[in-house]
């Protein structure tokens, strides 16, 4: 068994070398998620994950279709400490938990929500 002291202090050129690798190796894979901060009406993107909206009017935040995007997840986050809102607007015949938009209101209000490949469901708010 390999203890953590034999790979905290290397002992060796070629150890070093190894155990950068291995970081490097490492780093490689993590995998960061998208941020995007907006401040007008927006039109959400496959790519997108995490929108941050720091908005000065209202603003409208257009989904993309649910279909074809089972197990998508998007999180909103209204981070404008004004009162103006944002509204998350599905689709057409869409519904986010049987509603066509969720309305942001508040500072720091956030939504999660995932399609289950016909319409969003709202995991988290």
């Amino acid at each position: 068994m390999t203890r953590i002291a034999d790979i905290s202090e290397p002992k060796t050129q070629e150890h070093i070398n190894k155990l950068y690798r291995n970081y490097e190796i490492l780093q490689e894979n993590i995998k960061f998620l998208p941020v995007k901060t907006i401040q007008d009406n927006y039109n959400v993107d496959i790519n997108d994950y995490c929108v941050l909206c720091n908005n000065t009017s209202n603003i409208t935040i257009n989904l993309p279709s649910a279909k074809n995007l089972a197990g998508k997840e998007y999180i909103f986050v209204k981070i404008s400490s004004n009162t103006y809102s944002v509204n998350i607007q599905a689709k057409t015949n869409e519904y986010i938990n049987n509603l066509s938009s969720k309305l942001l209101t508040n500072q720091w209000q956030k939504v999660k929500i995932i399609s289950n490949g016909t319409n969003w469901i709202i995991l988290n708010e």
